[in-house]
């Protein structure tokens, strides 16, 4: 199994979840956040910063720590980042179902990232301090072991 394959199921994972409509979780594709904000949260998977290929065992086995951008709509600091908490959750609870992402081995997800925000590209860095964001955002990191 190749990288590719591992972020193909995982974009598999997430676009079978009702919190993501199909055309919002890419890979490397972050065109995705110029379409209407109404259509978020959007997922961006990228590649691993982090991976491992050992032989030392009877059958090759990769590890592959690949990055999930998560992106909820800003509506209001506490509404979106409850919403960014509760996609995160639901997330997370989805990938502890053994069955949930076949032919891989969730092993861990954790934070890559603080929360963050993305703003209107259109805006001088020196307005942004009275700017609002179009969406909050925050990295996940999922440790998937090929089997």
């Amino acid at each position: 199994m190749s990288e590719k394959a591992v972020q193909t199921a995982l974009q598999a994972f997430l676009k079978g979840m009702p919190e993501f409509q199909d055309d919002s979780v890419t890979i490397c594709d972050w065109s995705v956040l110029d379409g209407p904000v109404i259509y978020a949260p959007y997922a961006v998977i990228e590649p691993a910063n982090e991976f491992e290929v050992r032989w030392e065992t009877s059958e090759p086995q990769s590890t592959w720590n690949e990055v999930v951008n998560i992106y909820v709509p800003f509506f209001d600091w506490g509404e979106s980042r409850a919403a960014l908490r509760d996609l995160r959750d639901a997330i997370i609870s989805r990938l502890n179902d053994p069955d949930a992402v076949l032919g891989l081995a969730v092993r861990s997800v954790r934070s890559g990232s603080p929360i963050g925000e993305v703003y209107n590209g259109y805006i001088p860095e020196d307005q942004r301090p009275d700017a609002l964001p179009i969406f909050l955002t925050q990295a996940l990191l999922v440790l998937c072991e090929e089997f």
